[in-house]
């Protein structure tokens, strides 16, 4: 008897997690970025913010067309803001979905371009837009964005346009499962809860940019059939001795904090670097079912609450050297590893009920898995780059 209601216990929490998984799924935004005339603003850069706190929820690139959509989002109020080169910044009034919307359309946005000024001569940094749509792919640059700071690699991976990332941190593109991440144009050949450990303990102040390839050349090596999502690594190409050090702290449930620094030594013969971070933080997850059962005159009531507590504590590190044999030609060598420690634990108590409403039994459950992941990689690279901007 106590087997049957195990499997029946079972069986309503997979029902309940696809029901609520599926009515995510079903929550949608449309709409359509344009300029005076109707003229498309193709590769304008949206974001998706939540109202309460101003939250990157994603980030995605109009398509030739101006067309955008945003897919699986959960319940909620929202706005987006609207940027593309040449134009004022806007944003959408705020607007709610739910599952019961389902497609949210927006009217559509009109973005004004500026006007330019030729009376004189200003000055001005070079930043680079957010999102930059090229022909073979779509590159996020995480430094162009404020939105970036206080993350590590696979959050951002959750804003990065076309990148889904479910709540077993299995990464897909495109809703393509097979997609290949690579690390400074380098495979890192590595999956499951090893490529979580490596993508959560790589502070974002580190990271560059994310490019999001589709279609792969032949430049990177077969495999997979969603594509290939490469993580570009910041490089310092100032000579002399410089670093960094980072810091950010948050609450939600319990603190957490992360820490980043990194070194730069650089002359005309070579180019010394490394860098070390560090995240700390329990991530917690409540969650309640309610479910009834028929069973002729009886009605059997399932009522469920669990807690989940995932440990991070993310150790990451890199060092390396690089020599300029010429102008053209560079050997250099590098070390990077990362130690993920922490116990994921989970415990929840279902009380059975039957008519009227008297508990027939209560089954409590726990669950402690402890985790202790190493990796290191070593790697002796070459590059050679000719005239004509190829690289081998």
């Amino acid at each position: 008897m106590k087997k049957i209601k195990n499997l029946l216990l079972l069986f309503v929490i997979i029902v309940s997690a696809t029901s609520l998984s599926a009515q995510a799924q079903n929550i949608s935004v449309k709409g359509t970025v344009a300029e005076q005339a109707n003229k498309p603003v193709p590769g304008a850069s949206i974001s998706l913010f939540r109202v309460r706190d101003s939250f990157l929820v994603k980030i995605q690139a109009a398509d030739e067309r101006g067309d955008f959509t945003f897919t699986a989002i959960p319940d909620g109020d929202y706005f987006i803001a609207f940027s593309a080169t040449g134009f004022a910044d806007v944003s959408s009034p705020a607007f709610s979905c739910s599952a019961a919307k389902g497609v949210t359309t927006l009217e559509p946005v009109i973005m004004k371009r500026l006007e330019r000024q030729l009376a004189g001569v200003t000055v001005v940094q070079k930043v680079k837009p957010v999102i930059e749509v090229k022909t073979d792919r779509l590159v996020l640059n995480v430094a162009s964005s404020i939105n970036a700071t206080g993350t590590n690699a696979l959050e951002l991976l959750r804003k990065s346009p076309g990148v889904q990332v479910d709540n077993e941190n299995r990464i897909s593109l495109n809703n393509k499962s097979g997609v290949i991440i690579y690390i400074d144009g380098r495979p890192s050949n590595l999956e499951g809860s090893d490529l979580v450990s490596v993508l959560t303990s790589m502070a974002s102040s580190n990271i560059e940019a994310i490019e999001i390839i589709t279609n792969p050349s032949s430049k990177f090596q077969a495999g997979g059939n969603a594509g290939i999502i490469n993580i570009r690594l910041k490089k310092n190409k100032a000579y002399g001795f410089n670093g960094t050090f980072n810091a950010t702290g948050i609450y939600c449930f319990s603190p957490k904090f992360d820490a980043s620094t990194s070194f730069n030594y650089r002359t005309k013969k070579y180019n010394a670097f490394g860098n070390y971070g560090y995240s700390h933080g329990d991530w917690e997850t409540i969650t309640q079912f309610y479910r009834e059962q028929k069973e002729g005159a009886f009605t059997n009531v399932f009522d469920q609450g669990a807690r989940s507590v995932r440990t991070e504590r993310n150790h990451g590190y890199k060092a390396g050297i690089d020599f300029f044999l010429s102008k053209k030609s560079t050997i250099g060598i590098l070390v990077n590893g990362n130690l993920n420690l922490g116990p994921n634990f989970t415990r929840s108590t279902t009380s059975i009920f039957r008519n009227p409403l008297v508990i027939d039994s209560v089954l409590l459950a726990e669950n402690m898995q402890k985790r202790q992941v190493k990796r290191a990689n070593y790697n002796l690279n070459y590059d050679y780059h000719d005239s004509a901007g190829r690289t081998l």
